[in-house]
């Protein structure tokens, strides 16, 4: 399953309301100042602000659509919060401690736990996968092992977040393949057409199979494709064959 990257825009603060009498400038800055206070604070608390991630005041300023000092202002009180740290050219969010780091690494937890749960009560595989992507916000290409346990049940066993073996043949038999896909989502580039062109069949090439790579890429009907390991063991995964067996 695939999505395309959510946008990255941030926020913007509201303008005063026009009055019919106008509002002294020192209120109107008040207000805009603690609007902006209150939308970094909310982005810093969310993570938008990334820890370690340098902060500019001039592209705040300019993704907020406001002038750079109630940016500037705000930045400097989130400093004395505790939220952010000066830095070279700028602020950063203050590096995550080892609690918070625990905090946030359980809550990520309980979401997985929860899409997990919902997607075994669906019965669909889409609807399975697309419950997966939603719940951990997931931009590119998924991959979702499911046990069948008959009646109409469904178990999620494992889910890998990449681009995954079972879809190599999308190489040579789709107009648009699983890695190319995966770049375009998470580029926010339009998603090509997935449309099979031809029945594939795929082989994985373990180990020393892998010696066989000249007489295999001199099959007309068959696509090799090399993983360029320096060293085949037995059951390492070396190569790939795509094998076409015709138009779809």
């Amino acid at each position: 399953m695939m999505k395309h990257s959510p946008s990255s825009r941030l926020p913007s603060v509201a303008p005063a309301p026009a009055k019919v009498r106008a509002a002294p400038i020192s209120r109107v800055r008040r207000e805009r100042g603690s609007a902006v206070v209150n939308t970094l604070r909310d982005m810093a608390i969310s993570y938008q602000l990334r820890p370690g991630e340098r902060i500019s005041e001039i592209e705040l300023a300019a993704r907020l659509g406001v002038s750079r000092t109630p940016v500037r202002e705000a930045l400097t009180r989130l400093v004395t919060e505790g939220f952010l740290v000066p830095c070279t050219r700028g602020f950063m969010r203050r590096p995550l401690d080892v609690q918070e780091a625990i905090d946030l690494y359980e809550a990520r937890m309980a979401v997985e736990r929860e899409c997990l749960r919902l997607a075994v009560e669906r019965a669909d595989e889409a609807q399975i996968a697309e419950a997966i992507l939603d719940g951990l916000d997931y931009v590119g290409v998924l991959g979702v092992e499911l046990f069948d346990l008959g009646d109409d049940v469904l178990l999620v066993n494992e889910i890998a977040p990449r681009v995954h073996n079972t879809g190599h043949w999308t190489q040579d038999g789709c107009v648009c393949d699983q890695f190319e896909q995966h770049i375009r989502a998470v580029a926010g580039w339009p998603l090509g057409p997935t449309t099979a062109h031809a029945r594939i069949e795929m082989t994985n090439l373990l180990g020393h199979e892998v010696e066989d790579w000249r007489k295999l890429s001199a099959k007309s009907d068959e696509r090799l494709h090399l993983y360029g390991k320096a060293e085949a063991r037995p059951g390492r995964k070396m190569a790939h064959v795509n094998r076409v067996l015709g138009a779809s």
